[in-house]
């Protein structure tokens, strides 16, 4: 059974997505809505049962910090901001954006000035192999460009100093980057030129 269930692929972003929702709201919802949200609950567990006992299998019990590939990261950071990601923290202003960010001791980098000069939309958390993850988020035109910073160890793979790594994907323009303490991704729904804009060493 071990052998098998280490066989099946474990969508990318899968974790990703069930951690980022996994927040309890206080506020009472109709009966109807309870009852969608519960059949999408049971769908999401159909979907991710084999990947959580496959995981348990292999003694990672999500509990413990582990490095991933740069490509995997990407992938799973994408699978989340293309679905116009939930805030969970909203601000048109990077200073309160930073305080929070601060408040809640997750990963912050030096911001590129290019991206630092435009009006925000807000943050969250996310995790990935264990590593919070800092999502801000930027305006660009009709859609958002997303920051994610997350500890350097989780990326052992991208080295501090390197000019940003670009690759396209479905109309978007993925920039990588580190600096002594943090591995930075910038995601653009737009062309690479447009995007460069945003990066450092510019």
């Amino acid at each position: 059974m071990a052998a098998h269930l280490k066989s099946v692929p474990a969508p990318f972003g899968l974790k990703t997505r069930i951690l980022a929702n996994m927040g309890s709201r206080s506020t009472r919802r109709p009966q109807w809505i309870a009852a969608v949200a519960a059949a999408v609950a049971a769908a999401v567990a159909a979907a991710g049962a084999l990947f959580v006992v496959a995981q348990f299998i292999n003694g990672a019990h999500g509990s413990g910090q582990h490095s991933g590939s740069v490509t995997d990261y990407e992938q799973e950071m994408m699978s989340f901001v293309k679905l116009q990601p939930p805030l969970e923290m909203e601000s048109l202003e990077i200073g309160p954006i930073k305080q929070w960010i601060s408040e809640r001791k997750v990963p912050l980098a030096d911001i590129p000035p290019g991206i630092a000069a435009v009006e925000t939309m807000g943050c969250r958390v996310l995790s990935f192999r264990g590593h919070p993850v800092s999502l801000i988020c930027f305006c660009h035109g009709k859609t958002a460009a997303h920051l994610l910073i997350v500890d350097r160890t989780a990326l052992p793979a991208l080295k501090p100093g390197n000019p940003p790594v670009l690759t396209s994907q479905e109309g978007w323009t993925v920039a990588t980057w580190a600096d002594q303490h943090y591995a930075c991704m910038l995601a653009v729904h737009d062309r690479p030129a447009v995007a460069r804009r945003y990066l450092p060493h510019a």
